[in-house]
């Protein structure tokens, strides 16, 4: 059985993918305030 990964797996990535960076980014604006 091949293993197929679901498009809102995909979506799910992505969106995590830009919430860590947004979370990044706020992170380095509170740190050089």
């Amino acid at each position: 059985m091949v293993e197929k990964k679901p498009c809102w797996c995909k979506a799910i990535l992505i969106l995590s993918l830009k919430n860590g960076l947004s979370a990044v980014y706020l992170f380095i604006n509170i740190k050089n305030e």
